[in-house]
């Protein structure tokens, strides 16, 4: 999967001035998922991690299963097709 081009803002001169250039953003990836969180002392799922992300932002978290949560989980996972399974995964 090709990475994210470097915005224009943040290029600087030389090789990276365009999408050509070989400096790539790595996307955030589902690979690792299910993962033991230390802050959670547990395993958790990719919904959970998106329910934590939703109350960090202050935003109204949707229900677990929730069709949008169900999509959201989907489409990332779409985005990961191809790259190396890192699960199960360990994160602070």
């Amino acid at each position: 999967m090709p990475g994210l081009c470097i915005p224009a803002t943040q290029r600087t001169t030389g090789r990276n001035r365009n999408c050509e250039s070989p400096i790539r953003l790595r996307p955030f990836t589902t690979t690792g998922y299910p993962l033991y969180r230390l802050e959670w002392q547990s395993l958790g799922s990719l919904q959970r991690r998106l329910r934590n992300c939703l109350v960090g932002i202050r935003a109204e978290p949707y229900d677990y299963g929730a069709p949008e949560m169900v999509d959201l989980e989907l489409y990332l996972m779409w985005r990961a097709r191809g790259m190396t399974m890192d699960a199960p995964a360990v994160r602070p």
